[in-house]
């Protein structure tokens, strides 16, 4: 039986690396790519894949909130969160809202392949790093998981430091070879996640937390 897969991402590079490594695949098929929810919403009422991986930073709308309705409409849809997000409250929002995976997008073709098999089956299936980080977070003591640097990826953490550095969003997104549209869902998650409104407020944030260079003041 042939596994059809659907890909939704903003970033053609990243489409095309997914596709390259599905398509050594046997048994596997790319069904189509789409760039935005509305694309795959279109090809999902002709067509429904066995298979959709979605990135949740490609659209400003929350991805757990794509996710829930997306099976709302199709429950039959096997849904594989493919991301740069590895924070706890993602990948626990992810699942609850109705997703078969979660992995990392430096995965390798061997595990993607395993965790595809598994949806097929309709099994679930978390990244080996993810779940190892949620279980020594359990072990951390509730002091430390406090601090809000524990909730951020290592990607925002960069995007923080560059933003300090009075980088606009589309020197970030060039140097990170990243959309301006998800560097704007990152901004978006940091300002949620340090319980700042605006851009002062990462700057302040990443020099209390020394995440910048003390000699020298990016709010001037």
């Amino acid at each position: 039986m042939t596994i059809s897969v659907m890909l939704l991402d903003d970033e053609v590079l990243v489409r095309a690396g997914i596709r390259c490594l599905i398509e050594r695949m046997p048994d596997f098929c790319i069904s189509a790519e789409v760039s935005d929810q509305s694309q795959a919403a279109a090809l999902l009422g002709q067509s429904l894949p066995t298979i959709l991986t979605i990135d949740i930073n490609s659209e400003m709308t929350t991805g757990s909130a794509i996710i829930a309705r997306l099976k709302r409409l199709y429950p039959a849809l096997s849904i594989v969160v493919l991301t740069m997000e590895d924070s706890d409250a993602a990948v626990m929002s992810a699942m609850e809202a109705g997703a078969s995976a979660y992995l990392l997008k430096d995965v390798t073709q061997t595990e993607l392949e395993i965790a595809l098999r598994a949806v097929a089956r309709h099994e679930s299936y978390l990244s080996p790093r993810i779940s190892t980080k949620m279980i020594q977070r359990l072990t951390f003591p509730t002091d430390l998981l406090a601090n809000p640097l524990h909730s951020l990826t290592a990607r925002q953490l960069q995007i923080i430091v560059m933003i300090g550095n009075r980088k606009t969003t589309k020197q970030i997104a060039f140097e990170l070879g990243l959309s301006p549209k998800t560097v704007t869902a990152h901004r978006t998650q940091i300002l949620i996640k340090i319980g700042e409104k605006d851009t002062v407020g990462i700057v302040l944030f990443a020099q209390k937390h020394g995440l910048l260079s003390t000699d020298k003041n990016y709010l001037t």
